[in-house]
């Protein structure tokens, strides 16, 4: 019996690491294992995350096929309320985004944000029904496409480095690299409220010899492009910052936004709660192959 176990065992970590070489386009395989998740361990299947969050490309062209389609009732769910630029920050001059954000070229390769949680998951749904395979082992298969749950997230986050404190952590556990905001040379790793007080109380790093602080360096005043600042592990971008994706049926949040404090970007910080669009919330996929 422990020998059928054992050939079991080494035929399943095989066959995982098959499907991790053959991920689909943009999206890298999370190998199962435990995520810590608000103090509990819970186990997590193998599964694909998306390199990026979704894109304004990519979601242009969802609404484009649904107003082909003369679905009219779903598009007035889908379409972005471009609105919330103006509502959601006080003493902001946003209204530039209302008009570009969403349909600009420019904006392109950004995170698609101001969508209600039913549009992200029509968006899961419209990908599934489109292009609902991946290659997987070397061969074309069958899956679904929708959002991750807070599990899932957590493990794409940092794999079995549960002590990690944000995503950008050494594997080799050589350096502490987790637990810091800014790289060595003063950068920031990820897209957050850098320039708030209550960072700037805070932030001091070495650099060299000499100490920098008080300095925004983060590049961006709003979102910044979905494959900004370095990958973690598993070749995933912006888990941490950038804009909160949502996770389960869309109603939570993790990772934080630009528009968050430091504490809010951490991987531990518990979901938050997503009612409306929002400027700061776009969202991300797995995909779940049908073996």
């Amino acid at each position: 019996m422990k020998k059928i176990l054992l050939v079991v065992g080494m035929f399943a970590c095989c066959f995982g690491q098959s499907i991790a070489q053959k991920a689909p386009k943009g999206f890298s395989y999370i190998p199962m294992g435990m995520a810590s998740v608000n103090g509990a361990l819970i186990q997590v299947d193998g599964f694909y995350m998306g390199q990026t969050e979704v894109t304004n490309g990519e979601y242009r062209d969802f609404l484009r096929e649904i107003s082909l389609s003369g679905d009219n009732s779903l598009l007035d769910i889908c379409k972005p309320d471009s609105a919330q630029w103006l509502t959601a920050f006080t003493y902001s001059y946003n209204a530039p985004y209302v008009d570009t954000y969403h349909w600009h070229p420019a904006f392109k390769d950004y995170p698609a944000v101001n969508i209600s949680s039913e549009a992200a998951v029509a968006y899961c749904r419209w990908r599934t029904e489109k292009c609902g395979e991946g290659n997987v082992g070397g061969k074309m298969v069958k899956g679904v496409y929708r959002l991750p749950t807070e599990a899932e997230w957590v493990r794409a986050a940092r794999g079995d480095h549960h002590q990690w404190v944000y995503t950008w952590g050494d594997p080799k556990g050589k350096r502490d690299y987790d637990k810091y905001l800014r790289n060595k040379k003063g950068e920031f790793e990820c897209n957050f409220l850098s320039n708030s007080l209550e960072f700037k109380t805070m932030d001091t790093v070495n650099i060299g010899k000499k100490k920098q602080a008080n300095s925004v360096l983060d590049n961006y005043l709003v979102t910044g492009k979905v494959n900004s600042y370095r990958a973690n592990l598993y070749g995933i971008y912006c888990m941490c910052g950038n804009v909160g994706e949502m996770v389960g049926s869309g109603a939570l949040t993790k990772g934080g936004s630009f528009s968050s404090s430091a504490y809010s970007v951490k991987i531990d910080t518990p979901a938050e709660l997503f009612s409306k669009p929002s400027p700061s919330v776009g969202f991300r996929m797995v995909f779940i192959p049908n073996l």
